[in-house]
């Protein structure tokens, strides 16, 4: 007898190429081959499909429309929304519903109450606080993420305690959810940003190493640091320049190479040793091993304490160190805890990085533990406990 599917209702974008989406897109796709559970989505959203990705997981996806400068169809879409799960559960073939977003969180009771039987699981990326807790210059904008934030705030302690199951994407996260909702610790499954838990052989991250340090006419003697990631304020990238400037001080032999899709932005801090580019992911995976170290630095936000980027595996994938400041707690340890990296202080520079540095060990040293860690972490091994739902 086939498996009950898995119905996945969400306020997030899943119709544009995103990091939301990579995460949803991914987990449901490994659920799907390792597992055998297909997942249809249903998306509540006010945006159009430009950047569509599709999500090969088994099922469909549909998507409810509401624009967000009209309060009306927004009610009109919840509305439809309602309905939509209702005549979707009564039919029996989902057995179990996945709700992630504090717009679409209030569903579970409605599910509940219409199917007690069903398997409800919330899915958790991140804190509120996002909302609050970056500096925005437009008061207008600013009072509206705060009222966001606490509408949002009472969707999720009113309604996370009716859920079965929670999915968070760290640790930290897990205790998070414990902390400010009461929740039982046993029921939250911490499920991070992963891979397929694969890494490419040695041999294949040398021959990328090679070619990708020819490219950029990296030296053999030289060491190269490597920022791959947004331009947003949270991502720190300014005081990545910043810290390899200082380290540049003391490493006359260290170039910085850095990686976004904003290539107008990273232009300004073009120089005879910072070199820019803007590649497809696949290519960023395959221009990664070229790097010695890579840079993760976040400032101590509780935004960034309960996250895990997606871009630390990547990292270790590459084989190249890593770089970090302490405030992604999930990630400075594993950083620590497997020596494949260093973890500063704070943001600011400090003398031991640099030691550090001319301690550097030889490329590939480490293959072993960082095979070990994405397999760890990998949504194969963390998605297991579906099996028994």
């Amino acid at each position: 007898m086939p498996k009950k599917k898995i119905l996945f209702i969400t306020n997030r974008n899943i119709i544009n190429t995103c990091g939301e989406l990579r995460l949803i897109k991914n987990r449901a796709e490994n659920l799907y081959h390792h597992y055998g559970f297909a997942t249809d989505f249903i998306a509540f959203t006010n945006k159009n499909s430009v950047r569509p990705e599709l999500i090969l997981a088994g099922g469909t996806t549909e998507a409810i429309k509401y624009s967000k400068k009209n309060l009306v169809s927004f009610f009109q879409g919840k509305i439809k929304l309602e309905h939509e799960v209702s005549k979707r559960i009564s039919t029996g073939e989902y057995g179990i519903v996945i709700i992630s977003g504090p717009e679409v969180l209030p569903l579970v009771r409605r599910i509940k109450q219409e199917t007690p039987d069903i398997i409800t699981i919330a899915d958790c990326h991140g804190a509120t606080e996002e909302l609050i807790e970056f500096d925005f210059q437009n008061p207008i904008k600013t009072l509206f993420r705060h009222t966001l934030y606490r509408t949002w705030k009472i969707k999720e302690r009113n309604n996370y305690r009716y859920f079965d199951h929670v999915l968070a994407v760290s640790e930290s996260l897990k205790r998070y959810l414990v902390d400010n909702y009461s929740l039982n610790g046993d029921k939250i499954h911490t499920v991070p940003c992963a891979t397929d838990g694969s890494i490419p052989s040695f041999e294949v991250l040398r021959k990328q190493r090679n070619e990708s340090r020819r490219k950029y006419s990296i030296k053999d003697d030289e060491i190269l640091f490597v920022y791959s990631g947004g331009t947003s304020k949270w991502q720190c990238i300014e005081e990545t320049v910043d810290l390899f400037k200082r380290i540049k001080i003391s490493l006359a032999n260290a170039k910085l190479l850095l990686l976004s899709g904003d290539k107008e932005y990273i232009s300004k801090f073009l120089g005879e040793d910072v070199i820019i580019d803007s590649l497809e992911a696949d290519e960023v995976k395959r221009t990664l091993p070229a790097a010695d170290y890579t840079f993760l630095l976040r400032d101590n936000y509780i935004t960034n304490n309960v996250a895990f980027p997606n871009k630390f595996l990547e990292y270790v994938e590459s084989g190249a160190k890593i770089i970090a400041t302490p405030y992604v707690e999930d990630i400075a340890l594993y950083i620590e805890s497997n020596n494949i990296g260093y973890v500063l202080k704070n943001l600011s520079y400090e003398d031991g990085i640099v030691e550090y540095i001319r301690n550097m060990k030889e490329y590939g040293e480490d293959y072993d533990k960082r095979e070990s860690l994405l397999q760890e972490l990998s949504f194969k091994n963390r998605l297991k406990f579906f099996e028994e739902l």
